[in-house]
This record gives C-alpha cells, structure tokens and sequence, in this order.
C-alpha cells in the first residue's frame, strides 16, 4: 500500500517540525502533566517509533511447531531454521518474544543450553554466539484453560484456539513476533481422540496417523510464508458443515465450516456468503484461492471480530452463525461483510502482508474497502455506502477529534493493540475509495492486481502500494499521501456566486483541518469533490467546469487551502448538490437555508445526497429548538421541515430501505457536540422534541405505513425488498413510541410476541425495554427464557439493558453483572454490558459520576487478565475534553484511579493517559 511520502515531503521544514511534535507530544501523553500518580509512576511505557524501524537481524525461513495436548495441559515444541541476515554483524544476538512462557528445554544446533547460555527476561529470550545458520529446539508447556487474555492459545468453552494478531505468538512459543519475519511452518498436533477429535492448523493437511500410544497425530503443512500473526491451531470436539468450491481455473476447494455439535444449521449463510466472495474476487480481481480447504471456526469468546489466519479464519461465532428466528438482517449482511472481508485477506494481508505494524492500515483499510464493495455488489450499493459513512461519523469522526486521534498510518504507538481503530479500518477505506476515485474504479483494480503481483510473498508498506498505484494510473499521488501521515477530518466551507449573463456559476472551496494532540499544523489535502447542480424542477444541470467536458457529475480535485471552480453553461441558478455518494471523508459546511435542504431531500439523485438532506433538516431542527430552551421559549418545529418527512413518508417512488435511513435522526453524541460543552442533557431534550413533533404532525401516516408494512409480511427472506420493508416498519414504530404515540406500546408489545424472526421481535423487544412501559418486565424475562441457550442473541439480551434509557439502569447493570448468562471473562459479555453502557449517555454521563465509576471498577477488573479489552474499554472515556466542569472533573477522578490501581496494563495506561492529557 508509491510515492515515498515520509521522504518527498514539499515542505521539509514543516515534515520537521511535525516530526518533533509527534514526538514531543508522544512523551509528553504519559507525563500527566507532573502529577504524581503512583501507578503512573510505575509504569514504564515503551513508544515506538516508525522511523526507528530496522529489519530483522535474524530470519527464520522454515519452522516446525508441534503442540501435544495432554489433559489441561498443552506441550509446544518448536523448531526454528535460523538465519543471520546480511550485513548483520557476527556478535548479535539472536532475539525472540517470549510471555510468560516456561522453558523446558533449549538448544542450538542440537547443543543443550542452561540457563546460564542465554537470557531471558522482559519478554524477551537473548541467545548469544549464534552461528549464521542454526536449528533452534524449544519446548514450553501451558495451560490454555488459565489464559484469559484471548490471546496466544486458549480456551473457548470446549474448544482450544489460538489468537496471534498482534502479537499474541509470543504468548504461544519463543520466535521473531514481528510481521515482517515470514516463515513457512509445518505443525503437527497430538492429542487423545475421543476428548480432541477435531484438530487444525494453517494450509493442507499431509499427514493423519496414529502415535504408538494411540494417540492422533495430524501435521498440516503451509506452502506460502508468513508472519507469525497468521498462524493458527484449534483443538475440539466440533462439528463441521462442508461444501465445495470449483474455482475459476477448475480446481476443487473443500470449503469448511466448524462449530459446536447442535449449532451445524445456523452455518448455512455463511457457507454461502463464503462461496459468493470467492466468486467476486475471482470475477473482479482476477484472485483463485491458493490451498487445497479454507477453513473457519465459529468460537463464542473472540476479542475481535475474526481473523484471517492463513486457510484457517477463527471467527467470533457473531459472524458465522445465523438464522432468522436468532439473528436479524443486520446480522445476516454482517456475516456476509466479515466472512468476505477476511476471505479478501488471503491476498491484501496474507500473501502481500506488512512490514511492521505502522503500516496496519495497509492490509485493513484496503481488505474494508473491498469487502464494501462486495457487499455493495452483493446488496443495494446505495443503502450500503450510506450505512458505511454512518458508521465512520459514529465512530471514526470522534475518534479524529478525541485524545486518541492518530493518522491512519500512526508515528508511534505504545500497544499497537490500541491501534485496531475506526481510523485504519473506516478512514483507511475511505482514503483508497478516494484513490479510486481520482484514478477510476478499473484503474484502480489493476493497481492492486500490479501491487499483489510485484510483492506476491513479501511484507511491504504504503509507500510500496501507492508507488505501484502512481505507476499503473500515471496520477501523481505525492501530496494525496498527506492522508496517510495526517490526523484529523478536513473541513470544506464552501460559498457560490452565480452569474445569470455569463450564465456560470463559481464555487469557492476553502479546506481545513482543526489541530489534534499529535500535529498541530495541517497541510492541505488532495481532496476529491463531487458535484452536480440542481435545476428548479430536479433535474441534474449538464455543465462544464473551468473548460472541461460537459456532464452532470464532476469530481473537483481540491488541492489548496482555497481553491476556486467556475462551472460554465449553467443556464439558471442552481443548487448544488455536494460530496456525491461522500466522495471524501470531511465536513462540508454551505449556507443551505431550509428550502435548499427539503429541495434535495425530494429531488437530488444522488442517494447519499438525498439522504445527508435528510440529516441536515433534523440538525435544523435540533438547532432551533435547542436556542428555544436556552431562550426559555415555547418549542416549536418548522412545518417545513415536518413536511417534506412527511412527503417523503408518503413518496410511493422511494424505497422503503431508503426512507427508514431518512427517517432516522443523528445519534444523540451527533447532537450533544453542536454545542460546547459536550450538551448531554439539551441533546436528550431536543432529540424527544423531535420525535413528538413528527408523531404530532403525521401521526395517523406513520400509524398507517406502520400496519400496512406489519400486515403485509410474508414468510422471511433477506431480498433488498424485504429487509427494506421491516426496517421501514422498525423505524416507525420507533419515532411513535419516542414521540409519545398512546397506541405505539400496545402494537410493540403485539409485535414482540407475534413476530416471525429476530429482526422484528429484537426491535420490539428494544423499545418496550427502553420505554417507560409496563410491558419492560414480562418481555424480559421472557425473552430470556426463548433464548438463553443462544449465546449470541444473549448478548443482544444484556445490550439493550445496557443501552435503555429509562428506569435503574445502574442497579441493572450490578444485576447482570451477577446474571448466570454473565461471564466477567467473556470478551463478547463484557463488550456487551460495558461498551453499550458507555454509550448510554443518559447513565453513563450521570451528573454525580456514578456512571463513570461503573465503568471504572469494570476497566480495573478486566485489565488484570484481558487488557486489549480493558483498553477498549478505556476508550469510553473519550469526550473527557469536552464535558462541563461538573462531570470532567468527577471522570477526572475515575481516570486517575485506573492509573492509581496496581499493575495497570500499557494498553489501558496509554488510552487513559492520553486522554487525561487532551483537557
């Protein structure tokens, strides 16, 4: 993922003086500004550094692991192929990572060493007076059931698995835990049959035979090299669902699916999925899959999503299993997303992978951008792209304007778990999409079948894939790679002028980007703007920009601070329609007054367009009743803005997936940061002004679509049709339960209990908990005893407790924490409970703090054996910076407490830290 743009800066001077606040700022993050914590204090938090990057000293081209599994034990012994790279000198010592790991024995070139011949300390095993080759033994024994990080190997129910990305090897054995060692293993497990019948690992299976104590012994052998991250074992008693592949060049692929036994049928659609992604790589990007079986195992406890470890992808069973009595449309479109998405893996990560971690956003943001537009081909790309820049708002747009902001490709990390962002994943998308854009789609995929060709077995970086991309598309990609080395969203205020004689019409572009905790000055964008111009009857103006071609859709190439575009033959004043499909991932500020908006919300063609509209008339709203609060006035809403809602409501040409997007308001945290500080309370008061509005002024419509889409259902099935038709349905009942409708409880609660699948009954079952209704305590409990054996849909129960916003949230949190469904080792319980709550911005930015201590004693008690989750929880605190006095400083308090407490993990003390810094 070239343009070496560390290097071809135009402005050095400012590449220097970012270089030094990136630096600078990164030691002062864990200063605290001299306070004096004692956890803090203790805590020596190692940074690194991209430009301290060096390539390995030593190599391991070839490595043998065999794991014997032995009761609640686990015996690893590894073979290494050592050797000195080039240039290195003779006295270097041979380093690998090594957690926590026993060593039983050790030897070199088939010398036993004592202790006394190496050193081990720190997580790192020194081997001194290597010879330039060497065969290196190692034997280490765990115990998996003990290891609760979900990393390196552990256990999962009945099932032993492994999680290596980041850097969890070195929690397994003793090797080079870095990306950029690439090593082809052969691993060999053992285990007694009848408690491990099921035994896997990376690439094709060789060998299948009985050990002269009867135990099974099984060895799989990788062809192709890889990283350490890449590798794999799972152990179990499991069922498995298989199918078969022919792909484009005719070979057979044995296509597997692993699970607990009784869970086989909920594994159909991702079977399906998996074969549809196969076939659009091939169809679009010319790439057969490469091994003989690809295999994926569903695990309940994953501290992600999934991994794509080579020909073995260990998914959390959220993404894999799925039927509609227990998973709703979301999950079946997620499964879809993310058995593509890692499928996608085997070539943008696996046979091209990274260098060093810095360049993490290489294989993620490319493998989303793909798996977007698999699913776009696969669904409706318009609800699809929308429902994908609602997600980078939610998630990635605060993370810009947080305390944890960092390029998509960082300078310096502390954990790079910490690093696993909505930045490198949703904006490193983003910034390929725009590559795409400038370059054109086709263009583009044979820049990245030129880059997997050229790199095909290498561990490379972005430099490499935008080179190669410069190359094959012949644009000059030098300042588009700011993208890259920049924090922060970009801010476009635009203003026109339109001149009826010379019939033109100008627009004037100015760019920004605010400063954020690592780089203080921002140098301008290459920043992609799509435009058409509106007539008054809707329809899309045919012009020409400063002498170009006649169209109705231009990309403007915006490259200064302040560039301006003269579009020619307008033949009347237009409205322009801006940031088309959102071809960059900024902010567009324009003088559109309510006209202009209820205008594109009726006409615009561009379906993000239409949809933004809609967005911008509930920012209207939310703006003009919250001055009415300040000013202590009557609320009230604009009819114009009531109306074109229910115009739209009521439009027989739009689809119902559509119109349950328009209808659906910015997030609460969307309305909050309108106003400074952080305006919790005026949001909550604004938002429910809203909603009784629409129900006021078309509520007999909303009650109609609503029944006439209920009335209408069939038996389920996942067309674009049908899960438009529900969302519509979901959608409305919400605004009339939000907006006080008298009847919306009563045909929640017989929607709840009549429904056909998930998707309705979830939806019902989330408004009578969140309502102040009298139904919350029966759905309930009887939810709970539909589906307690449902471990996924039980993390759904505990969410939306989580996330409600009426009665004792907290003494519901303190009740669930105690629940037998609970588990306070489970990633996806804890992630559940914790991470919804966090969100739940009545409770957890409660005025006396009791939320924030909720959240706290959690992030505390999950570091001692989880820290990647622990960290992400520690995100929650991110709008410390910009809350009133009163609530920063009792979050202030709960922050210094997690440093104060003993042992805190680097991964929670760099999030927390930095945070604590940016006030």
């Amino acid at each position: 993922m070239e343009v070496a743009f560390n290097n071809s800066n135009p402005d050095d001077a400012n590449q220097e003086h970012q270089d030094h606040v990136q630096s600078q700022q990164a030691q002062d993050a864990y200063s605290l500004q001299g306070q004096s914590l004692q956890g803090a204090a203790s805590m020596q938090a190692t940074v690194t550094r991209l430009q301290d990057y060096e390539p390995p000293a030593y190599t391991i081209p070839m490595a043998a692991i065999t794991v014997n599994f032995e009761g609640e034990e686990a015996s690893v012994a590894s073979v290494l192929q050592c050797e000195r790279a080039a240039g290195i000198d003779p006295s270097t010592p041979l380093v690998l990572q090594g957690e926590g790991l026993p060593i039983e024995s050790l030897s070199v070139n088939g010398v036993a060493l004592t202790p006394a011949d190496y050193e081990y300390q720190d997580g790192e095993l020194r081997i001194p007076n290597m010879p330039d080759q060497a065969e290196v033994r190692i034997l280490t024994r765990e115990r998996p059931a003990d290891n609760k990080s979900g990393e390196g190997l552990y256990k999962t129910g009945e099932i032993l698995t492994t999680q290596m990305e980041a850097e969890g090897f070195r929690k397994f054995t003793f090797f080079s835990d870095r990306p950029d060692v690439l090593t082809t293993y052969t691993t060999t497990l053992i285990a007694d049959p009848e408690e491990l019948p099921v035994l896997l690992s990376n690439g094709n299976l060789v060998d299948d035979s009985v050990t002269p104590d009867g135990k099974r012994s099984v060895t799989w052998e990788d062809p192709f090299p890889k990283p350490a991250y890449l590798f794999a074992v799972v152990a179990g008693d499991l069922a498995v669902v298989q199918d078969t592949y022919t792909t484009m060049s005719g070979r057979e692929v044995l296509l597997e699916i692993y699970c607990e036994k009784g869970r086989e049928h909920l594994c159909d659609f991702a079977l399906e999925s998996l074969k549809q992604a196969m076939k659009w790589d091939e169809d679009v990007f010319g790439l057969e899959y490469d091994l003989d079986r690809y295999m994926i195992v569903a695990v309940d406890d994953f501290n992600a999503g999934a991994m794509e470890n080579k020909g073995l992808n260990v998914f959390n069973a959220s993404y894999v299993l799925a039927d509609p009595e227990t998973a709703t449309d979301s999950d079946f479109l997620d499964v879809q997303s993310v058995i593509a998405h890692e499928y996608f893996h085997n070539y943008t990560g696996n046979r091209v992978t990274l260098r060093d971690w810095f360049q993490l956003t290489l294989k993620e943001g490319l493998t989303v951008l793909r798996d977007q537009e698999f699913s776009s081909d696969m669904n409706s790309r318009s609800v699809k792209r929308i429902e994908d820049v609602q997600a980078l708002r939610r998630g990635q747009f605060p993370e810009d304007a947080g305390p944890n902001a960092h390029p998509i490709r960082p300078e310096t990390y502390v954990e790079i778990d910490n690093f696993y962002t909505a930045t490198v994943y949703n904006k490193g998308a983003e910034v390929l999409r725009m590559v795409q854009t400038l370059v054109g789609r086709q263009t583009f995929i044979k820049g990245v079948q030129e880059y997997l060709k050229r790199f095909d077995g290498q561990a490379v970086t972005t430099e490499d894939f935008l080179d190669v991309m410069d190359e094959v598309s012949g644009h000059d990609l030098t300042q588009f790679s700011r993208w890259y080395a920049q924090a922060g969203t970009p801010e476009l205020t635009i203003e026109s002028h339109y001149d009826a004689a010379q019939e033109s019409f100008r627009l004037t572009v100015r760019q920004a980007c605010p400063p954020t905790a690592d780089q203080t000055r921002k140098d301008p964008f290459v920043i992609p703007l799509s435009v058409g111009l509106l007539a008054a009857d809707g329809s899309d103006l045919s012009v020409a920009v400063d002498g170009g071609p006649l169209a109705t859709t231009h990309v403007l190439e915006v490259t200064q601070e302040e560039t301006v575009f003269e579009f020619t033959n307008v033949t009347e004043e237009p409205i322009p329609s801006l940031l088309r499909e959102f071809s960059a991932p900024v902010k567009v500020h324009y003088p559109y007054d309510t006209e202009d908006l209820t205008f594109l919300l009726a006409h615009d063609h561009d379906a993000f367009n239409r949809f933004e509209a809609s967005q911008k008339v509930f920012h209207s709203m939310f703006e003009r009743i919250g001055n009415q609060l300040d000013q202590g006035v009557p609320v009230s809403v604009d009819p114009a803005c009531l109306e074109a809602f229910r115009s739209l409501l009521l439009d027989e040409d739009t689809d119902a997936a559509f119109k349950a997007l328009a209808f659906t308001p910015p997030p609460l945290s969307s309305i909050a940061e309108r106003w400074q500080p952080f305006a919790i309370d005026k949001a909550i008061a604004v938002r429910d002004a809203v909603y009784e509005a629409l129900v006021t002024h078309m509520g007999q419509e909303l009650e109609d679509v609503y029944h006439d889409l209920h009335d209408a259902e069939g038996p389920y099935e996942l067309s674009n049709e049908a899960v438009g038709n529900r969302s519509l349905q979901n959608r409305l009942l919400g605004i009339r339960v939000y907006g006080g409708d008298a009847l919306a409880l009563e045909d929640a609660y017989t929607q709840y209990t009549t429904a056909e699948n998930m998707t309705n009954r979830l939806a019902a079952f989330s408004l009578l908990v969140d309502a102040d209704s009298s139904y919350r305590e029966e759905v309930t409990e009887d939810f709970y005893q539909r589906y307690q054996n449902h471990p996924q849909v039980m993390d759904k129960w505990i969410a939306i407790q989580a996330a409600a916003s009426k009665g004792d949230v907290l003494q519901r949190i303190q009740d669930l924490q105690q629940h037998e469904v609970y588990d306070r080792h489970s990633p996806n319980k804890i992630r559940s409970l914790l991470r919804s709550f966090a969100a739940n911005m009545p409770w957890f930015h409660k005025k006396d703090g009791s939320g924030y201590r909720v959240l706290t004693d959690a992030i505390i008690e999950v570091d001692a054996y989880n820290s990647n989750v622990a960290a992400s929880l520690a995100k929650g605190f991110h709008r410390y910076a910009q809350l009133d006095a009163q609530r920063k400083d009792l979050m202030k308090t709960e922050l210094e407490r997690i440093l104060l407490s003993d042992d805190v993990s680097s991964n929670v003390f760099e999030i927390v830290s930095k945070t604590l810094k940016s006030a």
